[in-house]
């Protein structure tokens, strides 16, 4: 098995992708980036064209056409995907288009490490009892059947990836592994809401209902698949 792969969905926004991909190969040394792109985001479709495909393959970033109607939910996306990658990779990340990676050599500082959850430094737009940045061990996601408990859409994961480390008392934060956030409700950017922040926002009351609901079970279903086996 390779030891790091990352998945990232995007959709409709061809300026965040290009730069966030540029952060990757300027900072990264042996893990593998897959893109989620859907099959009707023709914009992102005709950026990622055939020499832009080569040109990327070589520094480890590949493209992956999804067929897979998600209705905009990407938790689902990842857990579709992860799934298909835990038999090739001992850990699995899960950033999004809109970060920017900033530290020089930043997955081999992740791969030095062996917790169930690593998490990294995007601490100006994350309070400390959340892991935004999250990188999974690939057998915790087998155990567990899914990398996001499959009631929640696009959030609230990054506190239940807190609590998931938290929990089998396997958890490291990685303070020196720095990825900025750039997203539009946050001050570090002069970004105006997209149609894809707008349907994330529609899906969060929704998550947030679900949280509520399915917290208690899903703290007893990683007790009873980690913690007591």
């Amino acid at each position: 098995m390779k030891k790091l792969c990352w998945i990232v969905p995007s959709r409709d926004r061809v300026e965040d992708l290009e730069k966030f991909i540029k952060s990757f190969v300027d900072n990264n040394d042996t893990s593998d980036l897959f893109i989620i792109l859907d099959a009707d985001d023709l914009k992102s479709l005709n950026y990622c064209n055939e020499d832009r495909t080569k040109e990327y393959g070589e520094k480890r970033v590949f493209f992956i056409i999804n067929n897979i109607d998600f209705n905009g939910a990407f938790l689902h996306i990842l857990n579709y995907y992860s799934n298909l990658m835990v038999e090739k990779y001992e850990y699995i990340g899960f950033l999004e288009d809109d970060c920017v990676i900033m530290t020089k050599h930043f997955d081999s500082i992740i791969c030095q490490h062996d917790e169930n959850v690593i998490y990294l430094n995007d601490k100006e737009t994350q309070p400390d009892h959340y892991a935004g940045v999250p990188i999974i061990k690939s057998s915790v996601i087998k155990k567990l059947g899914f990398y996001s408990p499959p009631e929640l859409k696009c959030l609230w994961a990054d506190k239940y990836w807190k609590d998931l480390g938290d929990i089998t008392k396997s958890i490291k934060f990685l303070p020196n592994v720095i990825v900025k956030h750039e997203h539009y409700s946050f001050s570090n950017n002069s970004k105006k809401q997209d149609e894809v922040g707008k349907r994330i926002e529609n899906l969060g009351h929704e998550d947030y209902i679900a949280w509520q609901k399915h917290r208690k079970s899903f703290y007893e279903n990683i007790v009873n698949k980690l913690v007591n086996n």
